[in-house]
This record gives structure tokens, C-alpha cells and sequence, in this order.
């Protein structure tokens, strides 16, 4: 589903050099760099906010969720719509430019591993707002990477267990979001927007491979990808409005 992105959209470059002034004071305020995500990259999405590939946001350690869990898990109760989504992350071992073709981008991609983003949704009509607000973004955890190519991409299945009541098995995020590496090569050609670049070692999450979950408090959630172990993460219960 993902296709070159309209790196001449008004409203993605206006939110993406706003995105660009967030991420860089974090950094200057000593946060440290993870990475990208995508989002918004299902067709019904692309075509409801007239966009032709996934929006990026970025990534740093401060939104680590272990680092921000307590003995009773990641708390929620300050986030108006939180939501979980499961998806497959992928490191890359060298620069990936803006305008790179498939071919290059799938050699890049190093190793894949399960991860969790925890989001808060709101209204994602506003395309500039959204990217000035860093995409929804409020956790990630990712679960340990194992070397893997573009190549394997293709091949890539999760599963997610939700408190060991539901089961899904077998997941393709292909069929919500199409071929993963062109999903990455959008995030290359985007970030250049917001006056980066992927650089070797950038962790790069893909889109929920799933529709998000909505979070109430209480809930503990693995996410599994095949032949690459699994990630696990614990949402506090919810504290009550008093």
C-alpha cells in the first residue's frame, strides 16, 4: 500500500519542520536517539487524510516504556485515548538517503524485532498538527532484534496475546499496511523533511500490524514474532477519576 511519499504536500512539510524543532530541543535537553515510526499507513487512512504513504514521527529514549513502568505496569490514566498497537521493528546498519530505491533500502534493513507503541489517539484530520505533535506517539518497547533482511520482511508474522484470554496468531501486517520496506523508504524520504536522515543503528517501527486496542487500565499484553521471541508489557490499572 505504501507508495513515494508527497514530499511537496504543504501540510507535511509545514508539520514536519515543526516536528523537527520538537525533536531537536529534546535532544538538545539531553534525550537520546532511537529512531522513526510510521503511522496512519492503512489505505482507508492514506486516503481519508489524502496522503500517499505513512506519516513518520520519531523516537527517543525518553518514551521508553520500561522506563516509565511502575510495579503495576505502564499507568495510562493521563492519556485521553490510549491505544496499543503491535508491529514489527527494523534496525538499519548504514545511512539510507531520501530518494533511495528498494533495492538499497532492503539491503539496510539489518534485523527485525516484535515491538509495542502505545498512542494517544486524537483527530488525525489536521496532517500538520499531528506531525508537529509527533504522531500520537507516547511509548514503545521492543523485544530483542535478530538479524534479518528486507528479504525477510515478507515473511514476518506476530502474534498477540492480550491478559492470556485472546489469541491472534499468524499475523501479516502486509495486509493493513503493504510491503514493509516500502514503508521504511517513505520514512527515508520524509525525515529528510524534518532535516534528518535515517542513519545506521536508527530502530525504524513499522504501523500497527493491527487495529489499535483500546486501553482501559489492567490489561497485559505480549506481542510475538515468529522466530524472534516476544515483548511484554503490563498497563497499570486504572487509578479512577476519585
Amino acid at each position: 500500500m505504501a507508495s513515494r511519499p508527497n514530499t511537496g504536500d504543504p501540510r507535511i512539510v509545514a508539520g514536519l519542520a515543526a516536528q523537527r524543532r520538537l525533536r531537536e530541543s529534546r535532544l538538545h535537553a539531553g534525550e537520546q536517539r532511537v529512531g522513526w515510526k510510521a503511522g496512519l499507513g492503512t489505505a482507508p487512512a492514506m486516503e481519508a487524510l489524502s496522503i500517499t504513504a505513512p506519516l513518520p514521527g520519531f523516537l527517543t529514549d525518553a518514551s521508553l516504556a520500561s522506563a516509565m513502568t511502575t510495579t503495576d505496569g505502564l499507568s495510562v490514566d493521563a492519556w485521553r485515548n490510549a491505544r496499543l498497537e503491535a508491529e514489527v521493528a527494523v534496525r538499519v546498519d548504514r545511512t539510507v538517503p531520501a530518494g533511495s530505491d528498494r533495492d538499497t533500502v532492503a539491503a539496510a534493513i539489518a534485523a527485525i524485532a516484535p515491538a509495542i507503541e502505545i498512542v494517544d489517539l486524537g483527530d488525525p484530520a489536521d496532517v500538520e498538527q499531528i506531525l508537529a505533535d509527533n504522531l500520537f506517539h507516547r511509548a514503545f518497547l521492543f523485544g530483542t532484534f535478530i538479524g534479518a533482511g528486507g528479504a525477510e520482511l515478507a515473511d514476518a508474522r506476530l502474534t498477540v496475546d492480550q491478559c492470556g484470554q485472546q489469541s491472534r496468531a499468524g499475523i501479516d501486517p502486509a495486509q493493513l499496511l503493504g510491503d514493509l520496506v516500502e514503508v521504511v523508504r517513505a520514512i527515508a524520504d520524509q525525515v529528510r523533511l524534518a532535516g534528518d536522515e535515517l542513519r545506521a543503528g536508527d530502530v525504524i517501527m513499522t504501523g500497527s500490524a493491527i487495529a489499535p486496542v483500546a486501553l482501559a487500565g489492567g490489561e497485559r499484553f505480549e506481542v510475538t514474532l515468529e522466530n524472534a521471541g516476544g515483548v511484554e508489557l503490563a498497563i497499570a490499572p486504572s487509578s479512577g477519576t476519585g
